[in-house]
C-alpha cells in the first residue's frame, strides 16, 4: 500500500543523512534520499515526472513545447539538478500530462540538495517548509502564481541564487535574509501586497533587475542606492508619492518605470543617470518636469502620458538620443520649435492637449493615438 504523504511528514531522511545507495526512478538511478523525495512529490501530483537529458538551453524550440516543462526533471550522476512542477496552461491535454497542483511541499524537498533550477509555477502553495533552505545550490527559483504569504528565513541560505521570481503571490513582507543572496541578479516580487522592502536589499551587490511593480509600497529603502550593477527598476503601480532620490545613485540604471504612482514631480537629480535609456512616469500626477532631464544624453524613450504637465522642459532639445516622446493627455498649450532639431526623434504623441499651434517641422514626427500605438513599452 502506498504511504500517505502529509504536510508534516517526517518519513524522509534529510540530506545530512544522505544514503550512497542509488535507486531507479523513471529509468534513472538517483541517490536514495533524492529518489524518496521524487516519489513523495509524484504522489502529491498524482503523475510520474518525465526525465529529460539535454540542457534546457540546448533546445531550439520554446521549452513550453516540451512535456517535461510542466512535470519533469533532469538528473546528473544520481542527483536531481532541475525540476518542473508547472501548472501553467499548456498545449498537452492528454490524461498522462494532466496532474494535480501542489497545495504544499513535503519536508523531503530538502533532500534535493543538488537542485540548480526549480520551477513551481501556477500551483496552490501557501507556505514553504523550513527544509526548503537546504537547496543551497539553487541558481534559479520560480514560484510565480502561487498563494504564498511569506517566504521562510531559511531562503537566505540560497547564496548562489541568481534569479528569484515570486510574482503574483500574496506576499506581505520579505525576509531580511534575502540580503544573503549575494549572487542574485534578478528579483521579481511584482503583483504582491508588499508595503515595505527590507534594508538588506542593499547587500545584493550583483542585482541587475528589480521588479517591485504593483504592490503597496509608499517608499523605497535608502540602501537601494548601494546596488552598483542595477540596470532596471520597475516600480509601477505602487503608492510612492515622493520620488526616491536615492535611485539617482544607481548611475548604471538603464530603465526606470514609476508609472501609476501619485508623484507630483521628478527631482533635479534625475539628470544624474547618464546611462538611462527608458523613463516611464505614466498616470502619475506630475505638474512639471525638471530642466535637468536634458542631461539624459542616452535616453531613447520618454513616456509622460496622463499627467498634468503644462510646460515643456527647456533643455529637452539636448536629448540627442531621444527617439520616442509621449505626452498624451497633459495640459500643454505650446510645443517648442527646438523639438524638430532632435536628430533621433521618430515618434511624438501629443493627443488630448490644449495645443493650438504645432510647428510645421514636427508634423512628420507626430503620431496620433487613434491611428497607431507608437508608445508601447
Amino acid at each position: 500500500m502506498t504511504k500517505k504523504v502529509t504536510q508534516n511528514s517526517e518519513s524522509s531522511n534529510t540530506s545530512s543523512r544522505s544514503s550512497s545507495r542509488k535507486i531507479p526512478y523513471q529509468g534513472i538511478e538517483l541517490y536514495e534520499d533524492e529518489q524518496n523525495a521524487m516519489v513523495e512529490l509524484e504522489h502529491l501530483v498524482s503523475k510520474p515526472f518525465k526525465p529529460f537529458y539535454l540542457d534546457l538551453y540546448e533546445f531550439g524550440e520554446s521549452p513550453a513545447e516540451r512535456e517535461w516543462f510542466y512535470l519533469g526533471f533532469q538528473a546528473i550522476n544520481g542527483h536531481v539538478e532541475a525540476l518542473w512542477i508547472n501548472q501553467a496552461e499548456n498545449p498537452f491535454t492528454r490524461d498522462d500530462i494532466t496532474f494535480t497542483a501542489l497545495d504544499f511541499l513535503p519536508k523531503s524537498i530538502g533532500n534535493l540538495t543538488h537542485l540548480k533550477k526549480l520551477f513551481l509555477m501556477h500551483n496552490h502553495l501557501s507556505s514553504l517548509p523550513i527544509s526548503f533552505g537546504n537547496l543551497v545550490k539553487l541558481k534559479w527559483l520560480d514560484l510565480e502564481y502561487n498563494q504564498l504569504s511569506s517566504l521562510p528565513d531559511s531562503i537566505g541560505n540560497m547564496r548562489w541564487l541568481e534569479v528569484l521570481n515570486v510574482n503574483n503571490n500574496k506576499l506581505t513582507t520579505l525576509p531580511g535574509t534575502i540580503g544573503n543572496m549575494s549572487f542574485l541578479k534578478e528579483l521579481n516580487v511584482s503583483d504582491n501586497i508588499l508595503d515595505t522592502i527590507p534594508n538588506t536589499i542593499g547587500n545584493l551587490s550583483r542585482l541587475v533587475i528589480l521588479n517591485i511593480a504593483r504592490n503597496s509600497l509608499t517608499t523605497l529603502p535608502d540602501t537601494i542606492g548601494n546596488l552598483p550593477d542595477l540596470k532596471k527598476i520597475d516600480a509601477n503601480g505602487n503608492k510612492i508619492s515622493a520620488f526616491p532620490d536615492i535611485i539617482t545613485r544607481n548611475t548604471r540604471l538603464e530603465e526606470l518605470d514609476l508609472s501609476g504612482n501619485p508623484l507630483l514631480s521628478l527631482p533635479d537629480e534625475i539628470g544624474n543617470l547618464p546611462e538611462l535609456k527608458k523613463l516611464f512616469a505614466i498616470n502619475c500626477r506630475l505638474l512639471s518636469v525638471p530642466n535637468t532631464i536634458g542631461n539624459l544624453k542616452s535616453l531613447k524613450m520618454l513616456r509622460l502620458d496622463n499627467n498634468e504637465i503644462a510646460i515643456f522642459p527647456r533643455d529637452i532639445e539636448k536629448m540627442q538620443s531621444l527617439q520616442t516622446l509621449c505626452l498624451t493627455n497633459n495640459k500643454l498649450t505650446t510645443v517648442p520649435d527646438s523639438l524638430a532639431n532632435l536628430p533621433a526623434l521618430r515618434t511624438l504623441t501629443l493627443d488630448n492637449n490644449p495645443i493650438t499651434i504645432i510647428p510645421g517641422k514636427l508634423h512628420g514626427k507626430i503620431q496620433h493615438k487613434e491611428r497607431t500605438e507608437p508608445c508601447k513599452k
